[in-house]
């Protein structure tokens, strides 16, 4: 239910998603100092605001480093998707290389239809899918189930030392490997963990800022410190969906690579 509604916000454009995850940090904020004066006793206010106040002065910058190191840990997941799909296409490219440096048999021909195929279904089906957050499609894959049997009916053709068989095997491999480490981080590739550390962390917060009571109940330090993480949060989750929102990866390379399957199967 989480991940469906995580994926739904992933749609939204990112100054909404920013605006959100600022807007509702706030509100849970004001949300708690309410609590806290209508449930916590008078008595010592003042004292206990001021000890608060402290600790939320440790706890906030302690939530920043922590998302920080998320947040740069996300950046550099998302750059390496972004190579991961380059290296898939480059890998689709020396598939169909070495389909067509193998003999030309009718299953040659067969497996390079069956490869086009299966990249035309990667754009068209697979990649639309993962933009708006739904597992891989069906078309998909049977293009790549289809794939895999036009491939091994080509090897069985093949003697098992041939060159051209050892190429083939490798590069379908390597495709394949490409493609789960693609699909693997499609839906967030921090693992959940991270989020319910941080969860805690926004929870410990705002159980401070339900103690800000009496003299501290204006202070802007809560205030400023539950927006510039919700800030924060907001960029985390843009990045740790690397196919969905305004911020997403496309399928270029693998495009390009299609155009020259297609030309060179004319």
């Amino acid at each position: 239910m989480l991940a469906a509604f995580a994926d739904r916000v992933a749609q939204w454009p990112n100054i909404a998603i920013v605006l959100s995850f600022s807007g509702v940090m706030l509100a849970l904020l004001i949300l708690s100092r309410r609590l806290g004066r209508r449930f916590l006793p008078r008595t010592g206010e003042d004292e206990r605001a001021s000890a608060v106040l402290d600790t939320f002065k440790v706890l906030g910058p302690l939530t920043g480093v922590f998302l920080s190191f998320s947040l740069v840990q996300s950046i550099g997941q998302f750059r390496a998707v972004d190579v991961n799909v380059a290296r898939e296409a480059t890998n689709i490219f020396q598939l169909d290389r070495a389909l067509a440096g193998a003999p030309a048999t009718e299953e040659a021909r067969s497996a390079r239809l069956a490869l086009r195929d299966y990249v035309r279904s990667v754009v068209s089906d697979e990649w639309p899918a993962l933009h708006d957050g739904e597992s891989e499609p069906r078309a998909t894959v049977q293009a790549l189930n289809q794939l895999h049997l036009s491939v091994e009916a080509l090897v069985a053709r093949l003697p098992t030392d041939a060159r051209a068989a050892s190429d083939v095997d490798k590069n379908f491999d390597d495709m394949q490997d490409d493609r789960a480490n693609r699909l693997g981080v499609a839906h967030g590739g921090l693992p959940d963990v991270i989020w319910w550390v941080l969860a805690l962390l926004f929870a410990l917060l705002f159980a401070c800022g339900a103690c800000l009571q009496g003299s501290t109940a204006r202070h802007p330090l809560p205030i400023v410190y539950v927006t510039g993480l919700g800030l924060l949060a907001a960029l985390l989750f843009i990045f740790d969906r690397p196919f969905q929102g305004d911020v997403s990866i496309a399928p270029a390379p693998i495009v390009k690579v299609l155009g020259q399957m297609e030309a060179r199967l004319k």
